[in-house]
Formats: C-alpha cells, structure tokens, sequence
C-alpha cells in the first residue's frame, strides 16, 4: 500500500487536500471519484513522507489530546469526519496529521471508526483500537474516548516522572565519567612521563591507573571493536526468547528499581483490563489486548496462563496468585470483583492505588539518587586523585 497525496473538487466547486492509501496509483483514483471528488492532482512524495515517518512520533500525550478533544465532539452531536476535521486543524504533531487525514478518507468510504483507525496500528495501539470498536457497538464512543484520555495521560505522566527521575543522575553519571576518561587519556600520561624513571616505585593506584590508560590509548581501536560486538550481541540476546525473558526477569527483581518497575506493570494491567471490561469488551479478549499492552515477558507469560485458565471457565485468581508476581492484593481484589460483578470498578480502584504507590516511590527514588550519585562521583574522583598525591608523597619521603 502506497500513501499519495491529492487535492480534488467536490459539488460545490470547493477544493480539498489531503492523502489517501491506495495499492496503486489508479486505485487511489477510482476511490476519490467513488466519492464523488473530480481530482484535481494525484501523486506520492515519498520523501516527505519518510521523514514524517522516520523524524516525528506519536507519544501518549498525543493520543490523550485526540481522545479527550474527540470526545468533547462527539459528545456534542457532531459527525466524526467534521471532527476529525477540527482536531487534524489543532495538531501539532506531522505524523498524527497524516494518520488523521487518512481516517477521515477511509470514514468517508464507508469505513468504521475501528477500521480506519486499525490501518495505522503503529500509531494506535490495541488497547485504543478495541475500546473504539466496543464505544462503536455499544453506542457510547464518546465515553470510551474520554475514558482512553485518561489512560492516555495517566501514561504520560508515569513516563515523565521515570524520565524526570532518572535524567540528572544519567547526567551526571555520564559528565562523570566522560571527566574521567579525558584525565586518564590526556592528563595522567604526562603525569605518567614526568615519573617515568621510578616507575618501579609508584604505589599501586597509581599503576592501575597508568596501565588502564595505556591500554586506553594503545589499544583503542580494539576496544571500540570490543564494544561494538559486547553491545550488537547483547541486543540480539536480548531480542530472542530466553534473552528476553532473563533480561526482563533481571529488570522486575532488581534492587529499588526492580520493585518500582513492578509495580508500574501493576497498575498499567490493573487500569487497562479494568477500562476494556468497563468498556464491554469480553474478559479473554481483554486479558490478551493486556498482555500485549505489558512490556515485560514474564508478566505476558503469566497473563497468557490467566487467560487458559479463564477459558476453561475457572476463575482469574488462582493463576494470578500462582504467578510469584501479582501482589496478593491484586488477586484478592479480583476475586471480591468477580463476586460481585464489579470487576472493572475494582480492578481500576487498585491501579490507582498502585498508581499512587509507583508516585510515592519516585519521590523517594529522586532523594536517594543525590547522596548516590555524590558517593559514586566522590568515589572515582577521589581515586584519581589519590593516585597522583601518593607518587608526590613517595618522591618526598626519597629526600
């Protein structure tokens, strides 16, 4: 499928632009006419497009924008093509504009919502596509779009607040050790000639530090090559089964992080499953949308066993209990919901309260961080310096 651009006349004389996907360049034409539109000028600017593509991404803050101005539209009694319209006007972002544009061609074909939406899966993800299609049958679009702004910025909140709290460590971790890397390549040499007659009397930080920047300097090109393959065979590792699911394993039992990135997965399958069954959507097909809205294979491995179990007939909370890895919580809460048929409401009770534990911890994540983050810097700092006043220290005790 190709994307061309076009600009048409419709009855009134009023002209249009936009672009529509097509197999091919008379496919795309025949549709346009279909529609009534006399097209004025019909071609592809794959350039253009590739860079949209490859230079501008659609972030969780933009989809919260869509659904939550979506909905006021709707709600409001106006057509979903007539809003599309106004929403693609009030976008910022290339991609999402493009995305737009093609719905509203596909709505006017005759298309549904869900299906129009559903061709450009790589910008709305399941999790949007099927509480669409549940808002489309049941009637209550509107509701489901406000629903899925919420989610949408509840995601980007946690994702700045990880990002907020681990950017000045990264920072200065990097700063660091760059600082580092430049004392041991470009200062400690001469340091190291200007000692290069008692060599053999140099303590013993000092020479670990005069090897490490010969090896540094002598030797670089075999480590960019050393690290070079060190990181493509960890990724591709890391890509396959057993890769994926250690790595993962690691991430969920790490220290402090660990807890913090668990409970975050928490709170996300706790909202997601609560809205889609509020939503309507079947409880087998919601658990598989959540599993693949978890970014971590340990969790869709238990999730998957879940979703056995519930298919059988049996009830969700023996395998979430069995898993080691959903709180106790989680499952008792589930099974009082299934007891009164208010599992949704429940289920996002305890997402926000996971929600609200994951924000607890990221204040005290951030004040642990700088004592942290000090230690460390004070740490190889005070190494290299210890390395370069003991050899001063040597030199005049020789007097």
């Amino acid at each position: 499928m190709t994307i061309y651009n076009y600009r048409v006349m419709d009855h009134k004389g009023q002209y249009q632009e936009g672009t529509i996907e097509a197999e091919d360049i008379k496919s795309a034409a025949n549709r346009l006419r279909e529609q009534g539109l006399y097209v004025v000028k019909l071609d592809t600017n794959r350039r253009s497009l590739d860079l949209i593509d490859y230079f501008s991404s659609v972030k969780s803050i933009d989809l919260a924008s869509l659904n939550q101005q979506l909905g006021v539209l709707v709600n409001a009694g106006i057509p979903l093509v007539s809003a599309l319209e106004v929403v693609e006007k009030q976008t910022d972002n290339p991609k999402m504009q493009k995305a737009i544009t093609s719905v509203k061609a596909s709505l006017r074909e005759g298309k549904t919502f869900y299906h129009s939406l559903k061709q450009h899966s790589n910008i709305f993800d399941s999790m949007m596509l099927n509480m669409v299609q549940a808002g489309e049958l049941g009637g209550v679009l509107g509701n489901i779009l406000f629903r899925l702004s919420e989610h949408y910025e509840r995601e980007h909140e946690v994702k700045e607040k990880v990002k907020a709290a681990m950017t000045y460590p990264v920072l200065v971790l990097v700063m660091s050790v760059a600082a580092v890397i430049f004392m041991i390549i470009f200062i400690l040499p001469v340091f190291a000639g200007m000692l290069g007659e008692m060599s053999n009397a140099l303590p013993i930080p000092t020479k670990i530090l005069i090897s490490f920047s010969g090896i540094l300097l002598n030797y670089w090109h075999l480590n960019l090559l050393i690290l070079f393959s060190m990181s493509v065979s960890f990724i591709l590792y890391s890509r396959s089964l057993t890769g994926r699911a250690l790595v993962d394993k690691i991430r969920i039992g790490f220290p402090l992080l660990g807890d913090l990135h668990k409970k975050i997965i928490v709170a996300r399958f706790c909202r997601t499953l609560g809205i889609l069954l509020g939503a309507g959507v079947p409880i087998l097909h919601a658990l598989e949308v959540t599993s693949q809205t978890t970014d971590n294979s340990i969790f869709m491995q238990a999730l998957t066993r879940c979703r056995d179990v519930v298919m059988d007939g049996k009830s969700m909370v023996k395998p979430l209990l069995d898993s080691g890895i959903f709180p106790y919580m989680v499952a008792h809460m589930a099974k009082v919901g299934e007891e009164t048929g208010k599992l949704d409401v429940l289920l996002i009770q305890v997402g926000d309260y996971f929600q609200r534990e994951v924000d607890r911890k990221m204040d005290n994540l951030s004040k642990l961080i700088e004592p942290a983050m000090i230690i460390i810097v004070g740490g190889l700092v005070g190494f290299l310096v210890l390395s370069m006043v003991l050899p001063m220290f040597t030199i005049i005790s020789s007097f």
